[in-house]
Parts: C-alpha cells; sequence; structure tokens
C-alpha cells in the first residue's frame, strides 16, 4: 500500500522521519524508520535511507508499506500433565518454558 504526502515550509530543518510521523500517525516512528532505512521511503521522488536527513524544501513524501503476512502457527504433539477436565474447563500443570500462545520466534 502506498501513502503519499506532502511536506510544507514549516517542515523544512525538521528530520524526515518525524515529519513522517507526524503526517502519518498511524505508523510509528520507529517503524517509519525501518521503512526508510529498507528503502521504501520517497522523498522529491527519490528515495531515501536515512531517517535523519533534514527536509530542505517542501514536496513530495511516500511511503510504501508492504503488505502484512498472518502468522500461520502449527501446533506440537506435546505430552501435557492434565490436572483436571471437563466439558467447559482444563487445568493443565504448565512446564517453565512452554509457550501458551504463539509469538516472535515462537
Amino acid at each position: 500500500m502506498k501513502k503519499s504526502a506532502t511536506s510544507t515550509h514549516a517542515d523544512i530543518g525538521r528530520r524526515l522521519d518525524a515529519v513522517l510521523a507526524a503526517k502519518f500517525a498511524d505508523i510509528s516512528r520507529s517503524g517509519i524508520k525501518r521503512l526508510i532505512e529498507a528503502g521504501a521511503v520517497k522523498a522529491g521522488g527519490i528515495i531515501v535511507k536515512e531517517a535523519k536527513m533534514k527536509i530542505k524544501a517542501p514536496g513530495s513524501l511516500e511511503i510504501e508499506i508492504p503488505e502484512k503476512k498472518e502468522p500461520d502457527p502449527e501446533g506440537e504433539t506435546i505430552p501435557l500433565d492434565i490436572i483436571f477436565e471437563d466439558e467447559s474447563i482444563i487445568i493443565i500443570n504448565k512446564a517453565p518454558g512452554m509457550a501458551v500462545h504463539p509469538g516472535a520466534g515462537t
């Protein structure tokens, strides 16, 4: 998805990442920094790879946001220590370090 904005005279001298964060409030500043470093940001039609770049003149700003890939977690067959179970609830003695939901690297 492509997002566009225009820098103004008020943006001159400000860092690119700060200007983009103000114009695209739905993207975090760290997310904007990652996009800049990945080459997904253009200022005045030129790819910019430094978040600290200062705006020198009013012009177009574009961000190309890659499509999010939904994780596809796979279950594992793990022996569980079931303490109690009925049709409404299950109580398990979970082993230390066992993940209970998918996360980064799990």
